[in-house]
């Protein structure tokens, strides 16, 4: 295992760039960042463990005014007998410096920052936890997995190319894209702007519709619940698909086409609804 210590000025920024291997980033309330590693090697034989073991490397460090923590694979491991390898990271970072992390592969866990948060990842999940930021984005894609964001402040962007996002009690506009996979969406408290292909959206507004919602689904399925005094104008639209609401709506069939819209309430905010090939 290594353990390696920084430093970081006011408002820096922290920039971690990981190899394959789980990455956990937790606030702290020192000004210090602390980064502990387990390197981790499964080989044919014991013959080259130490080589392998050598060939990942970690290293932290102050570039131009920000704190770069870097893990990398520096030889060919198949050559050197090796069938699996990882580089685990356990960060403890200022809260108040902006993060921005670019992953691999692994499970990806961000807890509790109070700055902008980046996170980019090839393959695994991705999940936020209690980033309730002051000021600037909450930025989450994956290419492929799952992306998990509870208790944040927005405004959040979340895409996966493909997988599933789920989404809890996040303050704030929410764009959300996701392809082959669902959007969960708990208790929005603000603006919500998602779609889905190849996948369903369920939104459980059960607090109210608190911003105006553009929702759609191609190929997949809308739920939408919203308790009776929510404030807001329905708008469905379905092609190639069916409308089925508990609130009363008036509209018009032609050919595939079907669209209604009703208000609930005194009608505030805008909620659009589009579906393609689903319901």
């Amino acid at each position: 295992n290594i353990e390696q210590s920084l430093e970081i000025p006011q408002g820096a920024e922290i920039a971690i760039k990981a190899a394959v291997g789980d990455v956990t980033v937790t606030a702290s309330d020192s000004p210090l960042a602390v980064v502990r590693a387990e390197l981790m090697v499964q080989m044919r034989s014991n013959a080259n463990a130490q080589a392998a073991i050598e060939a990942l490397s970690v290293q932290a460090q102050l570039v131009d005014g920000r704190a770069m923590l870097t893990t990398a694979v520096r030889d060919n491991m198949e050559a050197l007998g090796c069938t699996r390898y990882a580089i685990r990271l356990d960060i403890r970072c200022p809260r108040t410096s902006p993060l921005k992390l670019i992953a691999d592969s692994g499970f990806t866990t961000v807890s509790a920052m109070a700055a902008p948060v980046s996170v980019e990842q090839g393959k695994g999940s991705v999940t936020i936890d209690q980033c309730k930021r002051e000021a600037g984005e909450l930025l989450v894609s994956i290419q492929e997995g799952d992306i998990t964001v509870n208790d944040c402040s927005g405004p959040l962007t979340a895409t996966t190319q493909q997988g599933s996002i789920k989404t809890t009690a996040v303050a704030d506009k929410q764009v959300l894209r996701a392809t082959r996979g669902r959007i969960t969406v708990e208790s929005p408290k603000g603006a919500l702007d998602a779609k889905c292909v190849s996948g369903d959206v369920i939104v459980l507004a059960i607090d109210g519709v608190l911003g105006d919602f553009a929702i759609n689904a191609e190929q997949g399925d809308i739920n939408l619940l919203v308790p009776d005094t929510a404030d807001a104008t329905l708008f469905a639209t379905a092609t190639n698909g069916q409308v089925n609401s508990k609130v009363r709506l008036s509209g018009s069939v032609q050919g595939d086409k079907r669209e209604f819209s009703g208000p609930i309430g005194a009608g505030k905010f805008r909620v659009d609804l589009g579906v393609t090939g689903g319901v």
